[in-house]
């Protein structure tokens, strides 16, 4: 693609948590950004062509696949340094804690295996396509920043905690808006590019019980929800939690509460 004048769409909003805004960024052949500073960190990540990433006692150039991370209250700029239309993604983050050093340098570069590389670019696109339907998911911005967190840690020993505990509580919206589903962790994990193994681990150490356990608490309490309304029979809530039959939905309810749901859709007091 060639733009002969720049381009910008930026979408911004706030979690309360880390993430500030994220945006992609068009160039023709030749611009030369403004020079300008954030109280936040800035993930580049480039797209398309050639990059000249200035600030004070910086100047270096980053083509294609490239990601550059440059940190709070850094005077920047960015130039369009190559031969073709120069387009990239930016993700603006700030961190929660009061440990991380005072002295960092104005621009880290995340050194990621090939393969991760490729995984990031892949989640990075898909992240910007997913603003123009709303909010953006969690998953795909902290994985999209990955790559700068690991290189943070070794300014904050406890930046990796934003890490996890983003991917745990991500873990449980998708259990709770995929109730009915039966969900494997090999499943849960292979949407958050991790190992089985590793979010197995992460997720019973952040919540203290299985991925199985809270899945089957989450369709039970959504259960005796349903039940206590009167509104559904027991086929019907059985079938809307995706049990496989009405009769070990009702073993499973009367398993985890002690009473059966009959007598819960009689009356809710027990």
């Amino acid at each position: 693609m060639t733009f002969t004048e720049e381009k910008r769409k930026q979408y911004s909003w706030s979690l309360g948590i880390n993430f500030l805004l994220a945006g992609e960024l068009w160039t023709p052949i030749g611009w030369h950004g403004k020079p300008h500073s954030h109280y936040f960190f800035e993930q580049l990540y480039i797209l398309q062509g050639e990059a000249e990433v200035r600030t004070t006692k910086f100047r270096e150039k980053f083509n294609a696949g490239q990601i550059i991370l440059i940190c709070p209250d850094t005077g920047h700029s960015v130039i369009n340094c190559g031969s073709e239309s120069l387009s990239l993604i930016y993700i603006g983050f700030s961190l929660n804690t009061s440990h991380i050093k005072k002295n960092l340098p104005e621009i880290l570069l995340p050194e990621l295996p090939e393969a991760e590389r490729k995984t990031a670019s892949i989640l990075q696109k898909n992240t910007i396509e997913n603003y123009k339907k709303g909010t953006p998911p969690l998953t795909d911005l902290l994985q999209a920043i990955t790559g700068s967190l690991r290189m943070l840690e070794r300014f904050s020993p406890d930046i990796s905690d934003f890490h996890i505990n983003g991917l745990v509580d991500e873990a449980c919206r998708y259990i709770n808006e995929h109730i009915d589903r039966n969900l494997s962790v090999r499943q849960l994990a292979g949407k958050l590019y991790l190992s089985p193994e590793y979010f197995g681990e992460i997720f019973k150490t952040e919540i203290g019980i299985t991925l199985k356990q809270y899945h089957n608490a989450a369709r039970m309490r959504m259960a005796f929800e349903l039940l206590s309304r009167k509104q559904m029979n027991i086929s019907q809530i059985s079938e809307k939690l995706g049990f496989s039959a009405p009769e070990y939905f009702s073993r499973q309810f009367k398993k985890y509460f002690g009473i059966s749901p009959v007598k819960v859709a009689v009356s809710t007091k027990f």
